[in-house]
């Protein structure tokens, strides 16, 4: 997250769809005076940041335009959930790519599906979890992913997050049932394994793991 806020450069391009995309159509429908069918629409969501100052909290915008029909909503890094960083890591690294941002999930890496890797994909890592498929990319900062490139654009395949990191979230919630908290180690752990070293990104991450499980 640090790596974001930090982030400074102007940029404007179209949304596929993906997590961001799916943040902008949300908030829309949770406006009153919303079109419930825009889904099926024609529509373009376009995404936008103008952090040319290097401001400490980066701002996004995202756009629906349909016809003559305009919504923008703003975002900001801190409030971004797992998979919509990842997102727009990805579409920051493809514009521009000197910029010094890590994501924790590298979108260079290709995963091979080896059982001495010590990687749990999508499924496996919900299934340990007690999530959702869905939740657990939410919620979870993922280890590495498998990226598809076509010749025209990359896609995520897959994702995959390390046995060590899913077995400390299991832990926690089997100690939380028991009413014993986590403690500094837990969320270093947790911060250096999944958070870019964030502490609180790490807290928080483990906050809304225990929430989800109850």
């Amino acid at each position: 997250m640090q790596q974001l806020n930090e982030l400074n450069c102007h940029l404007f391009c179209f949304l596929e769809d993906g997590p961001l995309k799916s943040a902008l159509l949300e908030r829309y429908l949770d406006e009153p005076d919303s079109i419930s069918d825009m889904i099926d629409f024609d529509f373009d969501a376009s995404l936008l940041i103008d952090n040319e100052n290097g401001t400490s909290l980066v701002e996004i915008t995202l756009r629906l335009e349909f016809d003559d029909f305009s919504y923008h909503t703003t975002l900001n890094t801190a409030t971004l959930t797992a998979d919509e960083r990842q997102e727009l890591l990805m579409i920051i690294q493809q514009h521009y790519p000197d910029q010094s941002v890590r994501s924790t999930m590298p979108s260079k890496s290709i995963v091979r599906k080896k059982h001495d890797d010590n990687l749990l994909n999508t499924a496996q890592a919900a299934r340990a979890t007690g999530l959702s498929q869905r939740k657990v990319k939410e919620i979870i900062p993922c280890s590495d992913t498998r990226i598809v490139d076509n010749g025209t654009k990359k896609t995520i395949e897959e994702y995959y997050w390390h046995q060590s990191l899913i077995q400390r979230f299991t832990l926690l919630n089997a100690q939380h049932q028991q009413g014993v908290r986590y403690t500094e180690d837990d969320i270093t752990f947790i911060a250096e394994n999944c958070c870019e070293g964030d502490i609180k990104w790490a807290r928080d991450t483990i906050a809304t793991y225990l929430k989800q499980c109850q």
